[in-house]
């Protein structure tokens, strides 16, 4: 499957996935970009019900925001269902749905804005503002589907905070768990294989992978499988 694709299933539902990173730029086939959810949008747009699926471990907070918006504005019922990992800006885009479903054994994860930044203690200084910025709004739309209190938005933000399918629902970012419908996931090499889209954990300070189980088929011998537990153990995974 690719990073996006949106179809009819029939005249009255339409299905949209997004596989993948969220990027300002089209740069490979495995990012999605707001540009192509308006050209592939205006497709279902008077469609009565879309689903959403996402599997992403976010990207541009930028062209997330953007996408929340976008959907927003879809005439027909905008069901959102996680299938693996909805991290970072893809968290944001799954608050567009009008109704949000974890799939069992998903996450979601919120974090505060990222930037690398080159120039003078001026620049620095207003990269940082743009960067509260940034976080101010997308704990904006958190709060408008959660009702939490901005403040605890924030502190969730600060601490990237994951959520499984469970706190996910318990703490209103989500509406439930959709019955029958389970996640893969492993540890592979240095990232995880979650529904077959790879994720470079080492991106994330919290990344909880005591609960992600370890394929061992690319470690040959034991002495493979030792490196990665002392990766596992310092962190390097």
């Amino acid at each position: 499957m690719y990073n996006f694709e949106i179809k009819n299933k029939s005249p009255n539902v339409g299905e949209i996935y997004i596989y993948g990173e969220i990027t300002d730029e089209k740069w490979s086939d495995e990012h999605t970009t707001p540009k192509e959810i308006l050209e592939k949008i205006n497709t279902i747009k008077d469609v009565r019900d879309v689903y959403l699926y996402i599997n992403s471990p976010g990207g541009s907070v930028y062209s997330g925001i953007t996408i929340y918006n976008l959907l927003g504005r879809l005439n027909g019922k905008l069901t959102v269902i996680v299938d693996g990992i909805a991290a970072s800006a893809a968290s944001v885009v799954a608050m567009a749905g009008k109704r949000v479903l974890m799939s069992t054994g998903s996450m979601m994860m919120i974090h505060e804005a990222r930037s690398v930044v080159a120039g003078s203690s001026g620049d620095m200084r207003c990269a940082a503002d743009v960067l509260d910025l940034c976080n101010s709004t997308m704990s904006d739309i958190y709060v408008k589907r959660t009702m939490l209190e901005k403040s605890k938005i924030l502190e969730l933000m600060k601490l990237e905070t994951w959520f499984d399918a469970e706190s996910a629902v318990a703490n209103k970012f989500a509406d439930a768990i959709e019955p029958g419908k389970k996640v893969s996931a492993s540890i592979r090499g240095m990232g995880m294989d979650c529904n077959g889209i790879i994720f470079d954990t080492r991106k994330y300070k919290n990344f909880p992978k005591s609960s992600i189980p370890i394929d061992y088929s690319e470690y040959e011998n034991a002495l493979d499988i030792n490196v990665l537990f002392t990766q596992l153990e310092e962190g390097v995974l």
